[in-house]
């Protein structure tokens, strides 16, 4: 699949990641957030009090949209959620967390909670 199909298919998979953290008490802070340092899929936040950082991946298979995170990849989403809670003076004491969403063309979905861990 390629351009508008894939774009729609990803928007399908947010809204489908949106849906998740939101049966479990998050509310949405944004979507497609852009920052300096790259894009953010979803940032929510928990009930708790934790902010979540999400890169939502769709793929054919859900093996395949595991492993379609490459390092720099994760690195500029590590940034990206840096500089975004640096303009927003989060503090610093404040848990913060990347989730990866994963989704298949089926509508199999995961979620890797704090796949990126020590990134942040």
């Amino acid at each position: 699949m390629t351009g508008r199909r894939n774009t729609e298919w990803g928007v399908s998979a947010e809204e489908a990641a949106v849906r998740h953290y939101r049966a479990r008490g998050a509310l949405e802070r944004g979507r497609r957030v852009r920052t300096e340092a790259g894009e953010i899929d979803l940032i929510l936040e928990e009930p708790n009090g934790t902010l979540v950082f999400v890169e939502v991946k769709a793929r054919r298979r859900l093996d395949d949209a595991r492993h379609a995170l490459s390092a720099r990849q994760a690195s500029r989403i590590a940034d990206a959620a840096a500089l975004w809670c640096a303009t927003r003076d989060v503090p610093p004491d404040k848990e913060l967390r990347i989730d990866v969403v994963v989704q298949d063309k089926w509508g199999g979905f995961d979620v890797i909670e704090n796949a990126l861990a020590g990134l942040l």
